[in-house]
């Protein structure tokens, strides 16, 4: 995330299922890819691994 001063962990959900992880750099990070969310997260601070399933707290999901 651009500006953001710390690394942050992008979770990519898909299905309601982690597709992806990636860490961002502060201040420069970016990533691409395709979701059905993206969560973003500090950096290291949760254990969240590709196949991991996610439900969402928002009514209808």
């Amino acid at each position: 995330m651009l500006l953001v001063p710390f690394s942050l962990d992008a979770v990519y959900v898909i299905d309601g299922a982690v597709e992806k992880v990636s860490t961002m750099r502060p201040m420069v990070g970016f990533s691409l890819g395709k979701a059905d969310a993206i969560i973003e997260l500090p950096a290291g601070e949760y254990d969240i691994s590709e196949g991991d399933k996610v439900r969402s707290g928002m009514s209808g999901t």
